[in-house]
């Protein structure tokens, strides 16, 4: 589960990076979006929070703030992993705008010309 995960849509491309997983099923990472338009810049990280809540089913959560932006929103994204393939259905939360909804697929390989990187990867790609 840890490592680099890419999402490819038509409105940009998005890393999520799990840096640790506890055996509870518990991760933490951070995450970049590559969609253009709104406040999270392509290469701008935020923490990212989750789990796999049982064999598959998996939820997590990124908080848009870091130490330079505040997006004053959050993503909550649930779905399913499977093999190196994560299907999830993402709800945005804001305090300055309605929720949106959408849906995302994570990869192992990055489906864009240019997919946000974090300067250090992570060593395991599990």
């Amino acid at each position: 589960m840890t490592g680099l995960w890419y999402n490819h849509s038509p409105q940009g491309c998005s890393t999520m990076n799990v840096i640790n997983r506890v055996d509870t099923g518990a991760f933490t990472g951070q995450y970049s979006n590559g969609q253009s338009g709104w406040c999270a810049k392509s290469g701008d990280w935020f923490p990212l929070t989750g789990a796999l809540t049982s064999e598959n089913a998996i939820t997590f959560t990124v908080k848009w703030k870091n130490s330079s932006t505040d997006c004053n929103s959050t993503a909550v994204w649930t779905g399913n992993k499977k093999d190196k393939l994560i299907k999830t259905k993402w709800v945005l939360t804001s305090s300055t705008r309605d929720p949106v909804t959408g849906s995302d697929t994570f990869t192992r390989d990055c489906q864009c010309r240019r997919c946000p990187e974090p300067e250090v990867k992570s060593k395991t790609n599990n």
